[in-house]
């Protein structure tokens, strides 16, 4: 088993740091890490962020691969759930945190992907070369992929630091959650992560 890092240009090392001493704590020791950089020089577009991740999945042996980036952490078990193999598997178990507190995000995204390397290939390398038809998005049906979610007890955590490739994000009801049952004071989870106060 296999996981992938992902950086993007809006590279933040404070939070990447912490992120990766989190990840690095709670990973099986059988799962290998193969960290890649999305180069600074090269535009924040999907098609690049495939390509990159191409790269990635090159440097893995055969199996499941997980896809996690560098501003998320994961919670325990995240890389003990049962995946589909002829699927992209993403969890919509998501909280965004940002230094107003927690709100959940109930929609798969690219940061809790997973499935079998060859299967996954397959798919970024499909929406690459057909780029021109207009089909971007990786974790939505619509597009012709074989998409399974799969439910996480405790929900990962997006962390929102100003330079995040899709931007900021706001609840949609406006209303923030300042503390987690597992994750704590998202204040202070925030200004741990960031160094911001």
């Amino acid at each position: 088993m296999t996981t992938i890092v992902r950086t993007d240009a809006g590279f933040f090392p404070k939070v990447s740091a912490r992120c990766r001493e989190h990840l690095l704590q709670m990973k099986p020791p059988k799962v290998r890490l193969v960290e890649i950089v999305q180069a600074h020089d090269i535009k924040g577009h999907n098609r690049n962020i495939y390509v990159n991740m191409l790269c990635g999945l090159n440097q893995c042996n055969p199996g499941l691969v997980y896809f996690v980036e560098y501003d998320c952490l994961y919670p325990p078990g995240y890389f003990e759930q049962e995946l589909d193999t002829e699927a992209v598997n993403v969890s919509p178990d998501m909280l965004i945190l940002n230094d107003r507190g927690f709100f959940r995000r109930q929609m798969a995204a690219m940061s809790t992907m997973a499935g079998d390397r060859d299967f996954l290939r397959a798919v970024l390398w499909d929406r690459v070369s057909h780029w021109h038809q207009r089909r971007p998005y990786l974790v939505r049906p619509k597009y012709g992929t074989p998409v399974v979610d799969f439910h996480l007890p405790i929900p990962a955590v997006d962390v929102r630091h100003g330079r995040n490739f899709t931007r900021g994000r706001e609840p949609p009801n406006g209303v923030y959650m300042a503390e987690h049952d597992y994750w704590g004071s998202a204040h202070k989870l925030f200004r741990k992560l960031t160094g911001c106060k």
